[in-house]
């Protein structure tokens, strides 16, 4: 149903998680690269798709309880970019979009 990655590099010393996870669509056709957040707070979202005229989808991540979209933006068809600022715990936040991200997608896209 949803593909979720999380990214990773093999390092000498172990393994370690790169800064950002990968969500596409089932079919693959479109993926949200979301960045870990920041020390202040804000999460930075890369995504494949532009979002002309699609405010639904962003409509849907701001009603998110643990999130609030602070901007929304479209460069081309082929790229958008988010920035949302999370409500509470970082790293809970970021496991809660891993969860709720693909059904939006899958609803909105």
């Amino acid at each position: 149903m949803k593909q979720t990655e999380i990214n990773q590099t093999k390092t000498k010393t172990g393994t370690q998680a790169k800064r950002f996870i990968s969500i596409s669509t089932p079919d693959g056709s479109r993926k949200i690269w979301v960045a870990r957040p920041t020390a202040i707070g804000r999460i930075y979202a890369a995504c494949n798709f532009g979002l002309n005229g699609n405010m639904k989808f962003v409509d849907a991540l701001d009603k998110l309880a643990y999130v609030t979209v602070d901007q929304a933006t479209t460069f081309n068809d082929s790229y958008s970019r988010l920035v949302m600022v999370h409500t509470g715990e970082g790293k809970s936040c970021l496991e809660k979009l891993m969860e709720d991200l693909p059904a939006i997608m899958e609803e909105y896209l």
